[in-house]
């Protein structure tokens, strides 16, 4: 299966032992989303994010994401911003998975 065909919910999220805080958050705002949705959620937190992502992302994106995450890090003087590039730049990463 495909990174970006995953469907996110709580079922998914308890396989990771995650925080009761950031399960919650999930639960309070959403039943199932797809990766584009949590990536792109003003209701889930950065950190949140990154720490689900980091579970569910075929491996073999996260090299070259963490190599345009370098670069991108010199471009931003916002830390939002930056944030936010880096979120956008596995979402790419994801949707042009072979």
């Amino acid at each position: 299966m495909k990174t970006k065909d995953i469907r996110v919910n709580a079922k998914l999220i308890m396989k990771y032992e995650p925080c009761l805080g950031g399960l919650a958050n999930f639960k309070k705002h959403y039943k199932d989303i797809s990766i584009k949705e949590l990536i792109n959620s003003k209701k889930i937190s950065y950190d949140d994010k990154i720490w689900l992502l980091k579970r569910i992302v075929n491996i073999d994106l996260l090299d070259p994401w963490a190599i345009d995450n370098s670069i991108a890090s010199y471009k931003n003087s916002s830390w939002n911003d930056a944030q936010n590039e880096r979120l956008q730049s596995l979402l790419y990463f994801i949707e042009n998975e072979d």
